[in-house]
């Protein structure tokens, strides 16, 4: 969703959200998401994603692939995709 409400821009991402999901400990309460030692700069950017912190689409598109870098030199699983 890419919305502005009155003078405040809005921009979210289905993407971005599961960045703190799947990668940080963020958003999950069980031990195994729990352990996780996520980089500093990729808790950062998934609060950033969750938080909707950002001023236009391009910061957005930033942040996102930052943290998707990150996420998949970090991560202690890859998701995959067999069927699109």
């Amino acid at each position: 969703m890419y919305e502005c409400l009155g003078c405040k821009q809005v921009y979210y991402s289905f993407v971005g959200s599961n960045i703190a999901h799947h990668y940080t400990p963020l958003t999950r309460p069980e031990p195994l998401f729990q352990a996780y030692e996520p980089a500093e700069e990729l808790v950062e950017l998934a609060e950033q994603l969750l938080n909707n912190e950002f001023n236009s689409v391009a910061e957005h598109e930033e942040v996102l692939t930052r943290a998707l870098e990150l996420s998949l030199q970090d991560s202690v699983r890859i998701w995959l995709a067999t069927r699109l």
